[in-house]
This record gives C-alpha cells, structure tokens and sequence, in this order.
C-alpha cells in the first residue's frame, strides 16, 4: 500500500493566524501535529516555512530540525 504524503505549512512559534490551515505553535504543539499526521498514516510531510529566501529558509529549517523532530 502507498504511503500518503501531505504539504503544510509551517509557523513554528507564532500563534498569529494566519488564512488556512498551518501547523504553528510551540515546538511541542508541532510535534504534536506531526504525530498526528503520522496516526492517520501520512509517511511524508512536505513542509512549507514562511521565509522565502535562502538564510531565512535554513534558518527556520534548523530550527525545525533542532526543535520539533527530537520530540516527535
């Protein structure tokens, strides 16, 4: 059986909202999303930071990286 892969967007540490659905909060709030995805059987999260250029991109993908996955 094919996993099931989604995109979503990532706002780590904003509680602003924002027009559709992102996964945002505190690190432990994002884990929580993220083993939520993985519960329903998505095996593949495409995620969509909010900086749009290079130094703002790794920035938030580090911080990503450093803050939620060991928790998930």
């Amino acid at each position: 059986m094919p996993g099931l892969s989604a995109r979503v967007r990532v706002r780590l540490a904003s509680t602003e909202p924002i027009d559709g659905y992102a996964m945002r909060g505190t690190p432990e709030e994002v884990a929580a999303e993220v083993r939520a995805f993985a519960a329903l059987g998505v095996t593949h999260l495409a995620l969509a930071f909010a900086a749009h250029e290079p130094d703002g991109l790794a920035r938030e993908a580090e911080a990503f990286v450093r803050e939620v996955v060991p928790l998930v």
